[in-house]
């Protein structure tokens, strides 16, 4: 089981936010404030960990997210307040960042199909869209905004089954769905009783069966969709009963559990 609790050692953290499953069913939890990664295996017994804070290599700060090649093992890291995207091998060693002019990103999601990155560039309001290479190959949204085509700091990002998009537009409390050409699909609001004091750090999943998951941290609690975008539940409680205090970071695993 994970150890859990707030502290440095291992297994315990310090508002942990995003999450990543890779092949052999290993765990990856971004520990955001202790600035580190921590891999546990799937029934929750601590293996490694990496990352400490600072700006250099092997370092963090305020890490928000994390994605994973299936074909390479390489694990990317939204390296938030360092303004990077971090990559590393499959045992945590650092291979490299690019900076790509973000500002203050968070969400991250590789996309198995196109073999891209997709980034919420939370500062610029802008997805922006990266090879492994590290370079951009190009950029949704202009300007910050409400329209079809813009958003206002957006936030949690994850691939449907479908191979679509999902993206949290959280100051315009709404996800968005696009096609990977650029296309938006659907718009639908997020009726959270948050209000505009900043962005929320909204994450989101998808299961296999097209379901979505969205955390309010704010308003402890999760919201579940269908694939079309209607909310058809709201998950006040984690396992066992207890209820959710300010979920962040959501993943549904290959076995199809969130």
């Amino acid at each position: 089981m994970y150890q859990g609790g707030e502290g440095v050692m291992n297994g315990q953290f310090h508002e942990p936010r995003g999450m990543v499953q890779d092949t052999e069913g290993n765990i990856y939890v971004i520990d955001t404030w202790n600035h580190r990664v921590q891999v546990f295996n799937e029934n929750g017994a601590y293996l490694w960990q990496t990352g400490e804070e600072g700006d250099g290599e092997g370092e963090f700060k305020e890490p928000n997210d994390i994605a994973f090649d299936p074909q390479t093992g390489r694990i990317y890291v939204s390296d938030t307040w360092n303004h990077r995207i971090v990559v590393l091998d499959k045992n945590g060693t650092f291979l490299g960042s690019a900076p790509l002019g973000f500002y203050g990103q968070r969400g991250i999601a590789f996309h198995p199909q196109t073999r891209l990155l997709y980034i919420a560039d939370t500062g610029n309001s802008q997805v922006k869209i990266m090879n492994q290479e590290g370079k951009l190959i190009r950029t949704w949204g202009t300007k910050k905004g409400d329209s079809e085509d813009s958003f206002n700091e957006p936030v949690g990002i994850a691939v449907t089954p479908k191979g679509n998009l999902v993206i949290l537009d959280s100051l315009n409390k709404r996800v968005k769905e696009y096609r990977t050409n650029g296309t938006v699909v659907q718009i639908w609001p997020v009726e959270t009783e948050w209000e505009n004091q900043g962005g929320f750090e909204g994450h989101l999943a998808c299961s296999p069966d097209g379901t979505i998951y969205l955390t309010d941290p704010i308003g402890r609690c999760v919201y579940v969709y269908n694939p079309e975008g209607e909310r058809i539940e709201i998950l006040t409680k984690g396992l066992g009963g207890r209820k959710l205090l300010r979920p962040t970071g959501i993943l549904c695993t290959q076995k199809g559990k969130s």
